[in-house]
């Protein structure tokens, strides 16, 4: 419980994703920093079902744990980091019109927040501040206590506990999609460029257009980012495919990994 609010927990909704085929593991529930080294390997493998009630066994107390999602290459995240209202709107009514209208919208401090659409496959993850797409990279907390907003992280239509992660109310997109909603959403929204080993780069400024709408908010560490702390057993299985070398000590739950091409 927090501020009387029940927690949910990793460890109350793990498998019910699984089963919805979604990639849950457990993240730390203060500092929503994943708390499973070697959780990158579920972009690209789905976990085996009794490796994944080891683990929901080992990451105890249960109310520690917030419940992170990898991002497959099956689905497009969209995590619109903007606080804006009015550019939040924009996003929205773009995303709406371009994209498509997703049931899976998931909220932490509004009005940023996250998209999830399918994917085809092919679809780059790219890092376009304020606005980040992940697809087979990355990760977001779909369940769990946000400390800013003081309050657990919402879905307001549905959520991956009730839709498959394949389901055909989902709208499917495709990378020329995505390239089209950047370039109309940064004619509006600004850019928000990180620094270069150059030196800071200023921001590029655009002129504001009204609207309004809600956006949510999306903790993603991309692969390409530094690995994550634990506090946990290594649980995750050697992958000479992916070019991953993970060695857990006995007794740790390791996840099933297809060696096929």
């Amino acid at each position: 419980m927090t501020n009387g609010v029940p927690l949910i927990t990793f460890a109350a909704v793990a498998r019910l994703l699984a089963e919805h085929g979604w990639r849950p593991f457990p993240g730390l529930q203060t500092s929503k920093i994943p708390a499973m080294k070697g959780w990158s390997g579920l972009n690209a493998a789905e976990w085996d079902g009794a490796d994944l009630i080891a683990a929901v066994s080992e990451f105890q107390p249960a109310d520690l744990y917030c419940c992170c999602l990898a991002v497959q290459a099956e689905i497009a995240v969209l995590d619109a980091d903007i606080l804006d209202l009015e550019h939040a709107a924009i996003a929205d009514e773009l995303a709406r019109r371009i994209l498509g209208d997703t049931p899976l919208v998931r909220i932490g401090l509004a009005p940023k927040c996250i998209r999830i659409y399918r994917a085809d496959g092919v679809i780059r993850s790219r890092k376009l501040h304020p606005l980040e797409i992940f697809s087979g990279s990355g990760q977001f907390i779909g369940f769990g206590w946000h400390a800013k907003a003081g309050r657990p992280y919402v879905w307001p239509q549905a959520s991956p506990l009730i839709i498959n992660v394949d389901s055909n109310v989902i709208p499917a997109v495709r990378q020329a999609q995505l390239e089209r909603f950047t370039t109309e959403l940064f004619r509006v929204v600004p850019r928000h460029l990180l620094p270069t080993r150059q030196g800071p780069v200023a921001p590029v400024h655009r002129p504001s257009v009204s609207a309004c709408a809600c956006s949510p908010h999306f903790t993603a560490t991309g692969s390409g980012l530094p690995p994550s702390c634990s506090t946990k057993p290594v649980m995750a299985s050697t992958m000479k495919r992916f070019g991953l070398s993970l060695h857990p000590p006995p007794g740790a739950a390791f996840l099933k990994m297809s060696s096929g091409n």
